[in-house]
């Protein structure tokens, strides 16, 4: 045999491909987790944060092409297949490259080929359970993103970390954080959207998501900002940059977040990108990612929204029509005068789906009204539990409803 031979580098190849964990995990974040499967921390700093290698393009979120034309990059994961045996390990050189080593003990005879595997182990792991072969998945457990309340759930958690991300951020960490998305991520593909002449192609399904998570993360960030102006700590860190650039200090501060503010509202959907995103694929794709947005927002009022072993079909049907009416309301402007219109919709839908309920009694077709059965982790519901109970019927006193008029409560009084 021949013990370890290196293979070669996983990366970097490129500056770019050196990030800070916090750009890093925006970007995943916008590219709907695509770089997290191609990814390294690593030893070193970098910029006084901790250090990711990433070899994704910051435009596509997929691996670029010098990563792609090294062997590393095609080496799979054994998982948890108890046949497949790793012999691939990584390694750092100089604490900041990512080197992959062959472990080949036994002599190979002529013309044997051997697959090459390696383990990424825990820190993999919600990839895996996110492409349906996670220790979870295995075991029944948990399911793949191909199942819709599976993704959203893991969605909501992603988004519930990048809200606490960006809540601690400091004046000075905004402003470097929104220079990324902006430079690197938000003008590249708008170059791409509005310069492109086939619009319905040029865009991949990925880089659309990535383009209306930046319009979300555009809000959070402005709010944000917005507590930052108002807030003493801001008002100190102020004078301690005073205090080493006489004068200066609180112009410096409050020059970096209102051009901050300004990069922030840049990552909003600007009119000629909507415009150029009219074909039925890519509105579906907006679609879903807008109820998805609201799953989030409303996670208080509807409990486990779109989940198959909490609400029927028809329930299922009838939170996607709200949640898209809602998210048209929400987006234009919380408005008192616009509540009777809200109201009325909301009475359209339900009467529509009352319909489908005595439609589905009358041709004693029980299938719209039934649940999946089983649990879905932490999806699990008590049945004891009342305030978590789907309901079959939208009636009255039923909880989806309840929900549904509480959103709308909610959002009349923050309106004034």
């Amino acid at each position: 045999g021949c013990g370890f031979v290196k293979l070669g580098r996983y990366g970097p190849f490129r500056k770019e491909d050196r990030k800070q964990k916090d750009d890093f995990d925006l970007k995943t974040f916008v590219f709907d987790q695509e770089p997290s499967g191609w990814s390294f921390g690593v030893s070193e700093d970098f910029r006084s944060a901790k250090q990711i290698v990433d070899i994704t393009d910051d435009t596509t979120g997929e691996t670029h092409h010098l990563a792609e034309s090294q062997i590393p990059m095609y080496v799979n994961e054994c998982g948890y297949n108890p046949h497949l045996v790793q012999n691939v390990h990584s390694r750092e050189e100089d604490d900041r490259n990512v080197i992959y080593y062959v472990d080949q003990r036994n002599a190979i005879k002529a013309g044997v080929s051997i697959e090459l595997l390696t383990d990424y182990f825990s820190h993999y792991e919600m990839v895996r359970k996110r492409k349906g072969y996670g220790k979870d998945n295995i075991t029944g457990i948990e399911k793949s993103d191909e199942d819709e309340a599976s993704r959203l759930k893991r969605d909501c958690k992603e988004r519930e970390e990048v809200v606490a991300m960006v809540s601690r951020l400091t004046p000075v960490e905004v402003y470097y954080r929104l220079d990324f998305l902006t430079q690197r991520i938000q003008i590249p593909l708008d170059d791409l959207l509005l310069n492109k002449s086939d619009k319905s192609t040029a865009f991949t399904t990925r880089q659309l998501k990535a383009r209306i998570r930046l319009s979300w993360l555009a809000e959070l960030f402005l709010d944000h900002i917005g507590k930052l102006e108002r807030s003493e700590s801001t008002l100190r860190l102020s004078e301690d940059v005073r205090s080493i650039v006489p004068d200066q200090g609180k112009s410096v501060v409050v020059s970096m977040l209102k051009e901050a503010k300004n990069m922030a509202r840049s990552l909003r959907w600007s009119p000629a990108a909507k415009e150029s995103c009219q074909s039925k694929n890519l509105q579906e794709i907006l679609k879903n990612e807008t109820v998805e947005e609201m799953v989030f927002r409303i996670e208080n009022y509807i409990p486990f929204a779109m989940n198959a072993n909490v609400w029927c079909p028809l329930a299922r049907d009838y939170i996607k029509r709200v949640l898209i009416e809602l998210s048209v309301f929400v987006r234009k402007g919380i408005n008192c005068e616009d509540f009777a219109a809200m109201f009325k919709i909301l009475q359209q839908h339900t009467s529509e789906i009352v319909q489908s309920i005595a439609k589905c009694a009358r041709d004693a077709d029980l299938v719209p009204l039934s649940f999946s059965h089983g649990s879905e982790g932490s999806l699990f519901v008590d049945p004891a539990d009342n305030t978590h109970m789907s309901v079959c019927s939208i009636e009255g006193n039923s909880t989806l409803l309840k929900g549904v008029l509480s959103i709308l409560s909610d959002f009349r009084q923050k309106a004034g």
